[in-house]
């Protein structure tokens, strides 16, 4: 269940309640955004959630992550644009299972995680909502270690491209790639690796 507000006392800000409630996830979050932050053309928000997942039959154990993300975003040119966001966050796995892997059995307890990140756009469809035609790409960067438990860089790029073959049909082709690695002596964690 999700309830979203784009237009907020008129004011053009953006704010939304969600969650899920499955019998293996958790889910509750909130968002707002601020539209043209300080008079100019850039948004500020924040996101804030909470997650419980149950990987008991897959793997033997249970994740929870609650965080804040407070963010700002800001065009560069007419298609391209920059979001900047910090994220503080804890990670925890607990209830692990006597026969689960023993990365797993390393990985329990709660960590820390303290980063700023950002994503570049550039953004040639004709609706970012419901595109038809056009293109996008996306970098993404995350620098885990301002503080926290644990250092990591991760790097991510996407990309979407999309066609009209006919009135209401259109081709939609999208790819996704990403690395991860530890800073220093770090190695990356259970907690923060592709699923």
């Amino acid at each position: 269940v999700s309830i979203r507000e784009r237009n907020l006392l008129g004011r053009g800000q953006d704010i939304r309640l969600g969650g899920t409630i499955a019998a293996r996830r958790q889910l509750v979050e909130f968002s707002f955004t601020q539209p043209y932050f300080l008079d100019r053309a850039m948004s500020a928000g924040v996101d804030i959630f909470r997650s419980q997942r149950d990987f008991q039959r897959e793997s033997g154990y249970d994740y929870r992550t609650t965080g804040i993300v407070p963010r700002m975003a800001y065009p560069i040119s007419e298609y391209l644009s920059q979001e900047l966001r910090y994220t503080l966050r804890t990670d925890e796995i607990t209830n692990v299972a006597a026969g689960a892997a023993d990365i797993i059995k390393d990985a329990s307890g709660d960590i820390l995680l303290s980063g700023f990140g950002h994503t570049t756009s550039y953004d040639r469809r004709d609706d970012r909502q419901d595109p038809t035609d056009g293109y996008f790409l996306r970098l993404t960067n995350d620098v885990a270690g301002a503080g926290g438990d644990v250092k990591f860089l991760r790097t991510g790029v996407s990309a979407g491209f999309f066609y009209p073959l006919a009135p209401e049909y259109v081709i939609a082709l999208l790819a996704e790639t990403g690395h991860i690695f530890g800073l220093g002596t770090d190695r990356v964690r259970l907690q923060h690796r592709y699923f």
